[in-house]
């Protein structure tokens, strides 16, 4: 470039000083014309062949590293990768015999990598070669278990299984445990009066939370579940969360089920005890995802409704915009109360900065828009309260963690 910009120069020079610009010209052209040639013909390669390794699969918003190797880069080599919907990354890389490339996995499914764009000087520096390089490698991109990875979700459990904080309590509805000596401070409807005059003392029965109880993951796939919070769509963080307590209900002896809806009725797959249930929602939530439709929250909680005959923890994940939209959702969920324990899980939108006077207007017309709609969704929570529904609005980050804590808070209040 600065070769053709300083011919071009003496070009102009050579023409307004009146030299013999008919020979002048056309030589220095020429003479630039015999370099690049020249420069091409030693130049000229093959494109890298690029090799690709590391894992195929990653959870979604968690990241990955992939190493690219090649035996015969160039050296001053610079790429570039162009990353599609499903995953994100590293977009300017410095290549060389092994190059790193760090990815983040934004949608579940499958998705190839990016092409791969490469540009190194000639030897003498008058031209750029430029490859375009397919990366034959896919990447899965699998719903977010790193809870369960982590230990996490097992560590919680594990006070409750056989730790120092157990799950049994004495109360209505719970199931029996063992008999015991009656002891001082224990309610006297638990005395078993025939025991005791068999042997002479006073017995109580001992429960223990009961077992064995339904659970129903309710998993809301219309439009407003597609809105991203730090790049990952709301049904995403929700199914993450969703995976993370069916794994904890399945060791506790509980019953999962799955529902899936938004203008129909999507998906319902009765509940199953044990880990199958954990295996049953890994599987058919593969597939599962949001669509551009509204949710029908009449038609789908009167389906749910219908298919449930014994009462069980209905944990409803979905979203709204405002008290109006919001309306039929309080009204159906009061119903679905009256038969069911239910919990609403709902992701709190994202805080933008503080507003500032050197904003502008439409800077503050913003902030008063979101400050109004912020107050209709506390309204709407405050009366999914104020029917006996459970409210979880938490960050993406706390979301599995606190839905566990409200799960084993409702187990052991005995509310199913």
């Amino acid at each position: 470039m600065q070769l053709g910009l300083g011919l071009f120069a003496l070009s102009v020079f050579a023409v307004a000083t009146g030299l013999e610009a008919g020979l002048v010209v056309p030589g220095l052209w020429l003479l630039l014309f015999l370099s690049v040639a020249v420069d091409c013909a030693i130049s000229l390669r093959p494109a890298p062949v690029i090799e690709v390794e590391g894992p195929s699969e990653v959870d979604v918003g968690a990241q990955s590293v992939l190493l690219l190797r090649s035996a015969n880069m160039p050296e001053q080599v610079s790429g570039s990768l162009a990353w599609g919907e499903g995953l994100s990354g590293d977009t300017a890389l410095e290549m060389g015999a092994e190059t790193s490339v760090t990815l983040r996995g934004l949608t579940r499914g499958t998705w190839p990598l990016p092409t791969l764009y490469l540009r190194w000087p000639s030897r003498l520096g008058l031209v750029e070669q430029v490859a375009k390089v397919p990366l034959a490698r896919e990447i899965k991109v699998l719903p977010d278990l790193r809870a369960l990875r982590s230990g996490e979700v097992d560590t919680r459990l594990r006070e409750v299984l056989g730790g120092g904080k157990p799950v049994g309590r004495s109360g209505e509805g719970a199931e029996f445990h063992q008999l015991r000596e009656y002891q001082a401070g224990m309610e006297p409807k638990l005395i078993d009066w025939k025991r005791s005059a068999r042997v002479g003392a006073l017995v109580a029965r001992e429960l223990q939370t009961e077992r064995n109880q339904n659970l129903i993951l309710a998993m809301d796939t219309g439009y407003l579940m597609e809105e991203r919070l730090n790049g990952i769509s709301r049904f995403d963080h929700s199914l993450a969360a969703a995976l993370a307590l069916g794994w904890g209900s399945a060791q506790l002896g509980d019953r999962t089920g799955l529902f899936a809806f938004d203008a129909v009725p999507r998906l319902y797959v009765p509940p199953e005890p044990g880990k199958r249930a954990f295996e049953m929602l890994r599987q058919q939530t593969a597939q599962l995802q949001p669509r551009a439709q509204e949710t029908n929250f009449t038609l789908g909680m009167t389906s749910l409704l219908n298919r449930l005959r014994r009462r069980a923890l209905v944990v409803v994940f979905s979203e709204f915009l405002d008290t109006t939209s919001a309306e039929l959702m309080v009204e159906t969920l009061t119903l679905l109360v009256r038969r069911h324990a239910v919990v609403f899980v709902t992701l709190s939108p994202e805080e933008r900065p503080a507003f500032q006077h050197s904003d502008g207007m439409l800077a503050l017309a913003e902030a008063v828009a979101e400050a109004d709609q912020l107050t209709e969704r506390e309204t709407v929570l405050a009366r999914l309260r104020h029917t006996g529904i459970s409210v979880l609005d938490t960050t993406p980050e706390m979301l599995s963690g606190k839905l566990l804590s409200v799960y084993l808070d409702l187990k052991a209040r005995e509310v199913v």
